[in-house]
């Protein structure tokens, strides 16, 4: 029995280069304005290595970071798992995340894998892959409303003993308010 599995394609990964908005004044006009700086050496060397050089124009989607507290939800959510959830044990904090996802279907995409079955033709199945969560994929707005739907699926179907208010409770104690 030949058993192929479709995969999807996936674009090349570049390195994000992290820009902080600063007032300059333009050397050939005197005149103050805001400007786009790399933000570390990182991202200093990244432009670099795509040789960006002073004068070049480029092509660029641009983004306010989302709050890095709400990485730090997320994972604690994770460990909250990892710890206390029956089929989440023995996982880091960042498999159980990416598990909470896949179980509530939380930010995920649906692929149809198909198999070659040679003479009984070609079987379908449907799959479940979870989207990035970090702060380049998902918008904050799309962030919010998937801890929400994250935080009501492991109270009512993980934390037994749990309600939504107390998972959160728990993150906030572990990882700190937001903002």
């Amino acid at each position: 029995m030949n058993v192929q599995s479709v995969k999807r394609k996936t674009e090349k990964d570049r390195r994000v280069i992290y820009l902080r908005v600063h007032r300059v004044v333009m050397p050939e006009t005197g005149e103050l304005v805001g400007a786009l700086i790399p933000e570390s050496a990182v991202s200093q060397r990244e432009m670099r290595d795509r040789a960006l050089r002073t004068g070049d124009v480029i092509r660029c989607e641009l983004r306010k970071q989302r709050d890095y507290g709400q990485w730090k939800w997320a994972h604690t959510l994770g460990a909250l798992l990892a710890e206390q959830a029956e089929g989440y044990d023995g996982l880091t904090q960042h498999k159980a995340l990416k598990k909470l996802q896949l179980d509530s279907g939380t930010e995920c995409d649906v692929e149809i894998e198909e198999f070659d079955l040679g003479e009984l033709g070609i079987a379908k199945r449907e799959k479940r892959v979870a989207r990035s969560l970090s702060f380049d994929q998902m918008e904050q707005q799309a962030f919010d409303a998937a801890w929400a739907q994250m935080v009501r699926y492991a109270a009512s179907e993980c934390l037994h003993g749990m309600d939504e208010d107390q998972v959160q409770e728990y993150v906030e104690s572990i990882a700190g308010p937001l903002r």
